[in-house]
């Protein structure tokens, strides 16, 4: 779960868990298993609406958020995406400087 996808989990959790206006006991600890990685969240029987939304979010579709939250994640990835693009090049440039012959100095 990358950074982005936790936080809309998180604020799925202010929906179907943690006593959210959707909250069954089902959804609260589906939702609390996939936070921590925990194995067997299926077992608590969440709502199919729990389960849509999180499929959803993790597909990197959070219109089931808040616009506010949905405004925070845009940011998030292009903050992310900036970086990784940075990283890219300066990995890139890296590797191109480890692929240039050495000047020789014996050749005048």
């Amino acid at each position: 779960m990358n950074k982005e996808q936790k936080y809309a989990v998180e604020h799925l959790w202010f929906i179907f868990g943690n006593a959210g206006p959707k909250y069954t006991k089902g959804n609260h600890e589906f939702l609390r298993c996939k936070l921590e990685d925990k194995p067997g969240a299926e077992h608590y029987q969440p709502s199919e609406e729990c389960v849509k939304a999180y499929e959803q979010v993790m597909a990197g579709n959070y219109s089931c958020l808040h616009p506010k939250v949905q405004e925070a994640l845009q940011q998030m990835v292009a903050e992310r995406e900036h970086w990784e693009k940075v990283a890219g090049v300066e990995s890139l440039e890296k590797e191109a400087a480890e692929k240039e012959p050495e000047p020789d100095d014996k050749q005048i």
